[in-house]
């Protein structure tokens, strides 16, 4: 596994979407997390942003209702994810590091 890409949810203003809400942290390999955000209706929708997120950002959350999105793969069937804990983030991070990436802007 290469890298990993944080991202932070900032904005989730579909009510019928309980799997990532606002303030949520999603994560994974480069190539899983830009075929999600580039590839998946959810991400092409209006109601939902991101922005990309950092390690600190991370740490200092203490919100006790964000959750931690782990996505390791895509396959035919959509995408490999789990809910993990804080410490187990922070863990796969510091196995992994994190990988450059920005957020493409689209006009």
């Amino acid at each position: 596994m290469t890298g990993l890409v944080l991202i932070r949810i900032t904005k989730n203003t579909n009510e019928h979407d309980a799997i990532m809400r606002e303030g949520d942290f999603v994560f994974g390999p480069s190539s899983t997390i830009n075929l999600l955000l580039n590839h998946s209706n959810v991400w092409h929708n209006v109601t939902m942003d991101y922005k990309v997120s950092s390690v600190e950002e991370l740490k200092r959350c203490r919100s006790g209702h964000v959750r931690y999105h782990f996505f390791e793969r895509a396959s035919f069937g959509g995408f490999d994810r789990r809910l993990v804990s804080k410490v187990s983030a922070l863990d796969y991070i510091k196995s992994y590091g994190i990988a450059n990436y920005e957020k493409p802007n689209y006009r």
